[in-house]
């Protein structure tokens, strides 16, 4: 008999799509970059972008040659849909690391649906779900469950009143942040430089009226809260100039229930420095030593630089590598405390800021970004702590499928084909751009797409390109929770656990509205029902399905 731990962690995943886990394409997030054939040439245009960027500090520092690293992405990204870019911030270009290339999660993972799926096996032992992407309803979480975090001073959503906060509680540098954002994406900071008056970053002075003013935006998803500012620990002033620095903690409940720290790193958000413009790197990361608090190396996020590392800060040069944080033991501590409230969730990435009074939880992320901290710790997270306690829940959502985790199915002729013409097309680019390879170029902006959950087109699909149906909205759902599983025989068919019903009744919903879930769950009073709510530029659309179709109602606000 085949034991499912036995196979690489990331190569399990992949398995899981299509058979437990409704796979939603959000990354690469245009949708159609994941249909059949289009999948493979997106995959070597993005494959020869990077190559340009990087391939040629990878090959001068790893001895690596640009066709076989052009021959790696087409092989690792059509075998384990490994991207460029964790290709080359992963380092699979030295054969250790390659040898591991299995084991690694991506975003492709990740952002893709298993996480959300892991989470979802979680029941609250509250009258209702927890709430982390909701930064206002988070912070009202935090207050009830006695999490130390900044609290919410003020937010422009119009279903919360400003006159609820007190005003004397905003005389302090404000720090303004979207309510739905991830990120630091439309981050502001005004300064108190009188009693309510504060300077913008334009370098106008406001008062109090006139920055609720400037706040004020349409739109439910550019919402935005207020919190005062928070400081940075004087032991680690000299690693950052604005900004804020965070430590990204990852926790993840083990078999009985209870949290466990995996792995930390210390972010710099270099992006958020106005005065360090001579950078490569968006941000800086190191990894911590989760027993003691000590820093490893510092580096980069992008794939120039993904074979440099920092002992010391590249722009301040203060010490990093073997520094010890401030308050290590009160972090870890307020880590645990926070997943064993938000304990509806399995893997949560949280955000801790070190300040003069201690840490504090910036955010939290139940689907936190993979890349940067396999990068640091120079292992994939199949090798590390984490990975045993991920094997446990796959193995809950594999319940009932047959054993034999291979990777998606890929025939070898088009595998060996592709491999063959990237080949070609690197010989042919480095004997007609020599001079162009590595030199980094232009930006290659960001893909555009929708969120929505992709599923082969349909009939239906094409009618709904025009005005939303919401019978067909609600169909959708009811199908969703109506699904067998695959091998079930007619008449025989056996219902999907209801974490996995839940999570497809989001994607079938998120389908056809086009819209982004922010909520769902079964309801209270009658389990059999499920609730999802969705928000999107026209405002709120709440859908209450019967997982039997027997009855249902929807709302739009």
């Amino acid at each position: 008999m085949h034991d499912p731990r036995h196979t690489a962690l990331g190569r399990r995943a992949l398995g899981l799509f299509g058979r437990r886990i409704r796979f939603m394409p959000r990354y690469p997030p245009l949708v159609a970059v994941h249909l059949p054939l289009l999948r493979e040439i997106s995959l070597m245009l993005l494959a020869l972008w990077f190559w340009t960027r990087a391939g040629a500090a990878v090959r001068r520092d790893s001895g690596r040659s640009l066709p076989a690293q052009l021959v790696d992405l087409l092989w690792l990204g059509l075998r384990e849909r490994i991207d460029p870019i964790s290709y080359y911030l992963y380092g699979l270009y030295l054969p250790q690391r390659r040898a591991d290339a299995a084991e690694y999660l991506t975003r492709y993972h990740t952002k893709n649906g298993v996480l959300q799926a892991l989470n979802h096996l979680r029941r609250a032992p509250y009258p209702q779900r927890t709430e982390l992407t909701d930064k206002l309803r988070f912070a009202g979480w935090c207050e009830r469950l006695g999490v130390r975090s900044p609290p919410v001073l003020m937010a422009t959503d119009p279903d919360v009143a400003s006159e609820a906060f007190e005003t004397t509680s905003l005389d302090t540098d404000l720090f303004v942040k979207l309510r739905y954002g991830k990120g630091a994406r439309n981050t502001r900071l005004y300064r108190r430089v009188a009693p309510l008056r504060y300077r913008a970053p334009d370098g106008t002075t406001l008062s109090l009226e006139q920055v609720r003013e400037t706040l004020r935006v349409p739109g439910r998803k550019r919402a935005l809260i207020v919190q005062q500012r928070l400081l940075n620990h004087p032991a680690l002033a000299d690693l950052a100039g604005e900004s804020l620095l965070v430590v990204r903690v990852m926790t993840c409940l083990d078999a009985h229930g209870q949290p466990r720290i995996t792995d930390a790193m210390l972010r710099v958000l270099a992006k958020l420095e106005p005065g360090w413009q001579r950078r490569k790197d968006d941000e800086w990361v190191a990894a911590v030593d989760v027993g003691t608090g000590e820093l490893g190396r510092l580096t980069g996020d992008m794939p120039e630089t993904c074979t440099v590392w920092h002992d010391t800060h590249p722009v301040t040069g203060a010490a990093v590598h073997g520094r010890m944080l401030p308050h290590w033991p009160a972090v870890c501590a307020l880590a645990l405390a926070a997943h064993r409230g938000f304990c509806d969730r399995v893997v949560v990435g949280w955000d801790i800021a070190i300040t003069p009074d201690g840490p504090q939880i910036v955010e939290g992320n139940p689907n936190p970004d993979v890349l940067l901290i396999q990068r640091v710790h120079g292992a994939p997270i199949g090798r590390r702590p984490l990975g045993a306690l991920l094997h446990g829940y796959f193995d809950r959502l594999d319940v009932a499928v047959p054993a034999g985790y291979e990777p998606l199915p890929m025939p070898p002729r088009r595998l060996q084909a592709a491999a063959v013409a990237g080949l070609l097309m690197a010989v042919a680019v480095h004997l007609h751009m020599p001079a162009t390879v590595g030199s980094g170029g232009t930006s290659a902006g960001h893909l555009g797409g929708a969120n929505a959950a992709w599923v082969e087109p349909t009939a239906a699909d094409v009618a709904l390109q025009g005005e939303v149906d919401t019978d067909q909205i609600v169909d959708a759902v009811v199908s969703s929770l109506q699904a067998p599983l695959p091998g079930s025989t007619p008449g025989h068919e056996s219902m999907l656990p209801d974490a996995i019903l839940l999570a497809q009744a989001v994607a079938a919903a998120e389908r056809y509205t086009g819209a982004t879930a922010v909520h769902a769950e079964a309801l209270q009073d009658d389990p059999t029902h499920y609730k999802v709510e969705l928000v999107n530029a026209g405002g709120l659309l709440v859908a209450v399905v019967d997982r039997n179709g027997s009855g249902m109602a929807n709302m739009l606000y």
